[in-house]
């Protein structure tokens, strides 16, 4: 990997107590064989271990970011991005590791004219099993892992390893930051589908993440689902405020009437077999009360990207969303949730 004063690619990385993973991340960009400049940015939110300083006794001359006060993942990226001099950007979590030959092939597809958000396979970092290869989406806006080689069914990709042109990201205004973190990827991605640029993960090379490192959650454990209570609430607060900015009027109102009874019935549901009050009450309602505090800035998100690119066209939304929800499919297979 070349480095020099004007990169072409800026690997910007948002670290928060990483002292277990960032070096290696760092050590996975800096091995990367790769044919042009790239330059390395890190975020560090005010960590209090020494993640910081084992980077810079090994790189000296990495780019820090510091902030006082912890700012969350979104904000992170985006004060990344804003410094970012490359022309391409990759959003790389701090606990996820490139395979070989990740940045060149992203490279060559976008020089070949692509000119959306890219990815590679994501696998586990430890036990090396495929996890997808980007995600498909339901009517709930839940990602849904793809694992067949088959792009056409891929419509967002995860934020641990996202590459985006940065006149897009900037056109795009990078991720919300009132969201704090979770299902900013998903409205990055939406927001590129409604741009007329595609989300697409290449069948080369990947990355190794170890998932749930800095927010738990986010996988199976033993065959189980295990996640976070804050977890839960981001992600069903953001997702319902994703669907609010992108969907089309004329199916607005049955979509968001849909995703709140859904909510409903599934914290009711998992309230009554838990015997625990915890999901219905720090989950779902306070996600929904949460949402509508946000509504005004909700609505000004949605003019605000239609001003930029115009309206979510019907057919396309419609081409994109799955109608079974993924969190059935996933009872299915993994029963009922551990919500800690």
């Amino acid at each position: 990997m070349s480095t020099i004063n004007r990169p072409e690619i800026s690997v910007c990385i948002a670290n928060y107590n990483g002292r277990d993973v960032l070096l290696r991340c760092v050590d996975s960009v800096i091995n990367q064989a790769c044919s042009t400049s790239v330059e390395i940015l890190i975020h560090d939110d005010a960590s209090t271990d020494d993640s910081l300083s084992i980077v810079e006794q090994h790189y000296p001359d990495i780019r820090i970011i510091r902030s006082e006060v912890n700012v969350g993942f979104c904000v992170s990226n985006n004060r990344l991005a804003q410094e970012a001099a490359g022309q391409y950007i990759l959003l790389l979590n701090n606990d996820a590791y490139l395979r070989a030959g990740a940045l060149q092939s992203m490279l060559n597809e976008a020089s070949r004219g692509f000119r959306g958000i890219l990815s590679v396979p994501q696998y586990d970092a430890g036990s090396r099993q495929l996890l997808d290869r980007g995600c498909g989406m339901d009517c709930s806006l839940m990602p849904i892992p793809v694992l067949a080689k088959d792009s056409r069914r891929v419509v967002t990709v995860m934020g641990a390893c996202l590459w985006i042109p940065k006149p897009l990201w900037v056109r795009i205004g990078g991720f919300p930051e009132w969201f704090g973190s979770i299902a900013e990827d998903v409205f990055l991605c939406l927001a590129t589908w409604n741009s007329g640029a595609r989300v697409q993960v290449l069948d080369k090379s990947g990355y190794d993440h170890v998932v749930g490192y800095s927010f738990g959650g986010g996988k199976a454990v033993q065959g189980k689902l295990r996640t976070t209570v804050r977890r839960r609430f981001l992600s069903e607060r953001n997702r319902l405020c994703v669907l609010l900015v992108f969907c089309p009027a004329l199916i607005l109102p049955p979509a968001v009437g849909a995703q709140v009874l859904w909510m409903l019935v599934e914290a009711i549901g998992l309230s009554l077999i838990r015997r625990d009050m915890l999901i219905l009450r720090d989950v779902h309602i306070a996600a929904l009360r949460s949402a509508w505090r946000l509504r005004e800035t909700t609505i000004a998100e949605r003019r605000r990207i239609q001003r930029e690119f115009g309206r979510f066209p019907l057919g396309r939304w419609i081409s994109l969303v799955s109608l079974v929800p993924q969190k059935l499919r996933a009872i299915w297979h993994y029963g009922i949730p551990d919500v800690r």
